[in-house]
């Protein structure tokens, strides 16, 4: 049985034509547990029932519409990745879909009726490529006690998100992402500590910790891989102290390694507390050889000023404007602007968020250096990195993805 027998398929459309139309379409390509239904109602109680891999969800309906239908799937069945079908207009089509992945839905495409072959073929091979949702569990912050114990007992721990170079195919280097051991053996994702962090004023003992950890890991493979990089996160709001940067390049001097081999990141997502201040540590940093990257480009602070001010060597593609890179119009545009500032700027470029190979293609055909998301490989512990090295070594897999996705159309 292929995998698309396997899977589960919910049609919604209150148009009987449409929904048998789609339903046909579904079965050529191989599907063969669909089930269709005609109101919002019935498609929910479905979902509850049994969550669908997939969903095709038409939008402009009487009663309950699609919107309503979406904001009950993220409450049911919040894995389901969704394909959205509508007569409405593209601008419109493209607001809901934003609209359902801030909600945290897993949108493909959205689709314009009545809906070509071709590009539900194309959104259903971005539904298959989409890996299997293991993302660590998003409750609240943790308490503040337990926050400051793990920061002076420097409980944080550095796993590792590879970053593939899109010449060779392997692994260029690394992303640092902080990972906290819970009680239950499971690990706590930054999102539940890192903006209390923030708050407390503690982010420049957690940067240095776990930059002390991460380079005494990557130390081990360098004699292996001696052009390996190591990308470390870095708070805006930790710049604006030339202690701060005086510390990191005293850490890394004591672990005896090249600068020129580390990236700072410096996340857009929150401004430079003092541009003119932060300046000093970002120079400083630059004339002892690190590289420095803006991340998350695009849904920030004055990126343009940040960029013409600050001594930037690389910019980071957020995973908002790549994740619909094939599907998205606007999407497309504003990623191929991003790939034209770098240029102009003489940045080198990491696009975050790579899911599918179609993505992958697209990104390395629009000049992208570096590319790192779920396709590639979730952020790992130390002991399975010598394995990720090993799986791409011969450039052969990430080969495989890129004759796999849709090329460039001429």
């Amino acid at each position: 049985m292929n995998a698309r027998a396997e899977r589960r398929v919910l049609v919604l459309d209150d148009e009987p034509f449409q929904r048998l139309a789609l339903c046909a379409a579904l079965e050529r390509v191989g599907f063969v547990q669909i089930d269709a239904v005609d109101t919002a109602e019935a498609a929910l109680e479905r979902a509850a029932a049994a969550p669908p891999a997939l969903m095709l969800c038409d939008i402009n309906m009487p009663g309950r519409d699609g919107i309503d239908v979406l904001q009950g799937l993220q409450r049911v069945a919040p894995q389901t990745a969704v394909i959205l079908v509508s007569s409405l207009s593209g601008d419109m089509l493209s607001a809901i879909s934003r609209m359902a992945a801030a909600q945290g839905l897993r949108v493909v495409a959205a689709l314009q009726k009545p809906v070509d072959a071709g590009a539900l073929a194309a959104a259903l091979d971005e539904a298959d490529a989409l890996p299997t949702a293991s993302a660590l569990p998003s409750f609240g912050a943790l308490p503040d006690e337990t926050l400051m114990t793990a920061v002076r007992q420097r409980s944080f721990v550095p796993f590792f998100e590879p970053k593939l170079d899109t010449e060779r195919g392997h692994v260029a280097g690394f992303e640092v992402l902080a990972r906290l051991p819970g009680r239950d053996g499971s690990w706590i994702g930054p999102g539940r500590f890192v903006p209390r962090l923030e708050t407390l004023d503690k982010m420049d003992d957690f940067t240095l910790s776990l930059l002390d950890k991460a380079l005494s890991q990557w130390k081990t493979w360098r004699a292996a891989h001696p052009h390996l990089s190591l990308s470390v996160n870095v708070s805006a709001q930790s710049l604006p102290r030339p202690a701060f940067a005086a510390a990191l390049i005293s850490l890394t001097k004591a672990h005896q390694v090249p600068p020129q081999q580390i990236v700072f990141e410096v996340t857009e997502s929150a401004p430079l507390a003092d541009l003119n201040e932060s300046l000093e540590s970002l120079v400083r940093l630059r004339m002892a050889g690190f590289s420095l990257a803006i991340d998350d480009f695009g849904t920030g602070y004055s990126s343009m000023q940040q960029l013409s001010r600050a001594p930037f060597t690389e910019l980071k593609i957020d995973q908002e404007f790549t994740r619909h890179l094939t599907t998205r119009a606007e999407m497309r545009a504003v990623f191929e602007s991003c790939m034209v500032i770098a240029r102009k700027f003489n940045l080198r470029v990491c696009v975050e968020g790579v899911e599918t190979p179609a993505v992958l293609r697209r990104s390395a055909d629009l000049g992208a250096h570096e590319l790192q998301g779920w396709l590639i490989q979730a952020a790992i512990p130390a002991e399975q990195v010598p394995a990720c090295l090993n799986r791409f070594a011969d450039g052969r897999q990430y080969q495989e993805w890129y004759e796999t996705g849709t090329p460039l159309p001429h």
